[in-house]
C-alpha cells in the first residue's frame, strides 16, 4: 500500500509540474471555433473628411480577417480629431467594439507610468537620479545603487520576464492575484542583476514595475490611485485602468488568439504582478489623448518632456541599442523624399491583444491602434499601423 502510495504521489507531482511548465501548449489545441461574418464599420467623431483615408487603411485591414475588431483615434495639438471602432468585443455573442471599448495595451503601459514620473518630477517629488533606496526599502541592495533613470531607460540589470519558484513557473502566465506593487516586486527581488546598474541595456518589465514602487512612494499614495488621479483624471482618460480581474467589467474587450480563420480565448492571466510594464487597459482614445498632452505639455514644461524623450547613453557614453529614453521610444522614420520625420513611441502586447502607439510631436499627431488579437513575435503588420496612419495625415499636409 505504502508503495502505491508513493507511486501515485510521484504520478501526482509530475502531472502538475507537466501544467505548470506547458499549460500554454496544452490548452492551445482545444476551444477553437470559426470566425463569425465581418462586422461593418462603425466611425465616430470625424471633424474633416480628409481623414477618410484612415478610415479607408483600416477597414481594409479588419477586412482581411486577421483581427477580431480594430479601433483607432488620432488626436492633433491635443485634440481627438478622428476615431474609429470596427469588429466584435465578443466574437461568441457578437456585442460589436465601439470607440469606448477597452483593450489590454501591454508595454504601452510603460508610456503611461512615464507620464506619472514626469508629472512628479515638475511637482519636485520624484528625483529620477536619487537611490531608488531614497523612496522604497522592499528591494534589496545589490552592490551598486540604483536610479529612477535607470528603471525607466532599462539599463538597471533588472530582469524581464522569465522563470520564476512559483505557480505558474512562467512569470508571463501569471494567474497570481497581486495586491500591492510590493508584493509584485518581490516575485524578482531575488534575483541577481544581469550587469551593473548603468552599464549596459536589457529590456525589463520588472523594471518598470520596480520604477512604480519608486513612484507610489514619491506621490504619497498606491500607485494605482496616483494613476488615476495625477494622469486619468486631469486628461479626461475615461477607459485608462488597470487590467484587474477583480474589478467589474465595464468596455474591456475578450481577448482572443487567431490562426486559419478560427479564434479561441487568450490564455487566462492576472496583470497585477506587471500594472506599469504592461498591466493597462484604455480605448484609443485615452493613449491618443495622452500622447497630446505630452506633445501640447498640458501637464509638464518642455524641459521636463525633453528630459523623459532624451535616449539615455550608458555609463561610458555610448548609445543604448535601442534608443530608448525614459518610458518612450524615440526615432524617426524617412519618407520617399527623403524628409525625416521624429517619431516617439511604445508598442504594447499583451495576452489576447495589442497596441499600436505612436506619436509625431513636430506635426502634433498622436495616433492610438488597438485590437483584441494576441500578437507575439512582431511578425504581425498590426504594430505598423499607427505609423500608417500617422504618415497618411504627414503627407496629406504636405500636399494641401
Amino acid at each position: 500500500m505504502r508503495k502505491i502510495v508513493i507511486v501515485v504521489s510521484a504520478a501526482l507531482v509530475a502531472v502538475a509540474a507537466i501544467w505548470l511548465l506547458f499549460r500554454p501548449l496544452i490548452e492551445w489545441p482545444f476551444g477553437w471555433q470559426d470566425l463569425p461574418k465581418p462586422q461593418p464599420a462603425r466611425v465616430a467623431e470625424a471633424t474633416d473628411a480628409k481623414y477618410a483615408r484612415l478610415q479607408a487603411f483600416l477597414s481594409e485591414q479588419y477586412a482581411s480577417g486577421r483581427y477580431p475588431s480594430l479601433s483607432a483615434a488620432v488626436s492633433i495639438d491635443g485634440k481627438i480629431v478622428w476615431s474609429s471602432a470596427m469588429g466584435y468585443a465578443d466574437l461568441r455573442t457578437l456585442v460589436p467594439a465601439t470607440t469606448r471599448s477597452q483593450y489590454r495595451i501591454g508595454s504601452s503601459s510603460k508610456a503611461v507610468n512615464a507620464t506619472l514620473a514626469a508629472i512628479l518630477v515638475n511637482q519636485g517629488r520624484l528625483d529620477v537620479d536619487a537611490p531608488i533606496t531614497r523612496y522604497i526599502d522592499y528591494f534589496p541592495e545589490k552592490g551598486s545603487p540604483i536610479t529612477t533613470r535607470q528603471l525607466l531607460s532599462h539599463t538597471a540589470g533588472i530582469r524581464h520576464y522569465g522563470v520564476c519558484f512559483c505557480a505558474p513557473i512562467w512569470d508571463y502566465e501569471n494567474t497570481r492575484h497581486f495586491d500591492s506593487v510590493e508584493a509584485a516586486v518581490a516575485t524578482f527581488a531575488d534575483s541577481p542583476l544581469l550587469f551593473k546598474p548603468g552599464t549596459s541595456f536589457s529590456y525589463s518589465s520588472y523594471g518598470t514595475v520596480l520604477s512604480s514602487g519608486v513612484l507610489e512612494a514619491a506621490g504619497g499614495k498606491s500607485y494605482l490611485t496616483l494613476i488615476q488621479q495625477q494622469v486619468a483624471a486631469p486628461l479626461g482618460l475615461a477607459g485608462l485602468s488597470a487590467d484587474d480581474r477583480i474589478i467589474p467589467d465595464d468596455h474591456r474587450v475578450r481577448p482572443y488568439e487567431l490562426a486559419d480563420g478560427r479564434f479561441r480565448d487568450a490564455l487566462a492571466t492576472d496583470d497585477s504582478i506587471k500594472w506599469a510594464g504592461g498591466g493597462f487597459v484604455a480605448a484609443p482614445e485615452d493613449l491618443a489623448k495622452l500622447g497630446g498632452a505630452w506633445i501640447t505639455n498640458a501637464l509638464f514644461p518642455p524641459e521636463v518632456r525633453t528630459a523623459f524623450w532624451t535616449p539615455q547613453p550608458l555609463a561610458d557614453g555610448t548609445p543604448n541599442p535601442q534608443n530608448y529614453a525614459m518610458g518612450w521610444r524615440v526615432g524617426e522614420v524617412v519618407l520617399d523624399d527623403g524628409t525625416k520625420v521624429r517619431v516617439v513611441h511604445h508598442n504594447g502586447t499583451a495576452k489576447g491583444a495589442a497596441s499600436s502607439f505612436m506619436l509625431f510631436p513636430d506635426y502634433g499627431i498622436a495616433v492610438s491602434v488597438m485590437t483584441n488579437k494576441g500578437i507575439q513575435g512582431g511578425k504581425d503588420p498590426f504594430q505598423g499601423f499607427a505609423e500608417t496612419l500617422g504618415l497618411l495625415i504627414v503627407t496629406d499636409d504636405a500636399t494641401d
